[in-house]
């Protein structure tokens, strides 16, 4: 059986003026791993605690030597890109988002100028004949007859 002194578990919780309501807990033991005979009593002292023990991590307590400077820039480098390949992941994604918004943006456009197509054909349906006469006279778009008369009441108000 374990005797009292081979491991300490130290539950805390606490707050300050930064941080409502930190915690955690901390096992220590004179075995450079975890013993497996002393976890059922964690077990039950985490959960009196109001903890789930099987949610703890184990750390690495070897303490073997520092891995060689190369390796250790090797690390770092590998790192860096698996940072920047998240990054880029991230702006593609919103490059898409963009582009999807756009995308709708033109749609609705394209249906705006259908929409304008439509009023123009029914406008010109109902025309009568002399407005038609007289537009043929004058040999000229819609757009050039706005631009000649403005803001001039259209032809059929003024009868």
């Amino acid at each position: 059986m374990n005797e009292p002194d081979d491991y300490i578990f130290v539950y805390y919780k606490g707050r300050n003026d930064a941080w409502d309501g930190y915690g955690g807990a901390v096992v220590y033991t004179r075995s450079k791993i975890l013993p497996s005979s002393i976890i059922p009593e964690l077990t039950t002292a985490a959960k009196r605690a109001g903890l789930d023990f099987s949610k703890f991590r184990t750390t690495d307590n070897s303490c073997a030597p520092e891995p060689p400077l190369l390796a250790r820039i090797e690390k770092k480098v590998e790192e860096g890109e698996r940072v920047i390949v998240q990054e880029v992941k991230e702006i593609e994604e919103e490059v898409v988002k963009v582009g999807k918004s756009e995308m709708a943006l033109f749609d609705r456009l394209k249906l705006g100028v259908q929409e304008l197509k439509k009023d123009q054909d029914i406008l010109l349906k109902e025309l009568g004949d002399e407005e038609k006469a007289l537009l043929g006279d004058l040999k000229m778009e819609a757009e050039e007859v706005e631009k000649l008369f403005g803001k001039a009441l259209p032809i059929r108000k003024l009868r």
